[in-house]
């Protein structure tokens, strides 16, 4: 599935990354958090993001109903994707859940991107957070600005059935 993300690029989830995050919606009461990193392609010559894959929850990750600590096992499982793809794919953004029907990112949501914008490693200058909520997931565009970052457009990624 595309969508655009301005004049000139586009954003691209496969059938397989959509899927999963799927499967970690937040539709019961005691339902926890869930997340994991974005991985795929960046062409430079148009701008475009293709999201392959992602990582889905790690034993080591702390998960709560409204909160969620990525652990650094997501990192080195992109690192290892990295790798094994010949340089081609890498880290491209972050996505969790929120128990909520349409997300919108918290406080600290807001300030873990940040961060990631500020001091992560990733090709080019822009990243992806994807929030999935219960009944659409959505997405942000952040792009690092040399020593400040900006959120970029908003993006519907899909809405989702319910199951």
């Amino acid at each position: 599935m595309n969508f655009c993300i301005n004049d000139h690029s586009t954003l691209w989830f496969s059938e397989n990354a959509l899927v999963k995050m799927d499967d970690y919606r937040q539709l019961g009461a005691a339902d926890s958090e869930a997340c994991g990193v974005l991985l795929g392609r960046l062409f430079e010559e148009n701008e475009d993001i293709a999201v392959d894959d992602i990582t889905v929850p790690q034993e080591q990750d702390v998960r709560r109903r409204t909160t969620v600590f990525r652990s650094e096992k997501h990192s080195e499982l992109a690192i290892k994707r990295w790798r094994e793809s010949g340089r081609r794919e890498s880290f491209l953004g972050l996505w969790h859940t929120h128990p909520e029907d349409h997300p919108s990112p918290s406080g600290d949501d807001i300030a873990d991107w940040e961060k990631v914008l500020r001091h992560g490693k990733f090709p080019g200058t822009r990243l992806v957070f994807v929030i999935v909520g219960k009944i659409e997931a959505v997405a942000w565009i952040g792009e690092r600005l040399e020593r400040r970052w900006n959120m970029k457009r908003r993006v519907k990624i899909r809405k989702l059935g319910r199951r």
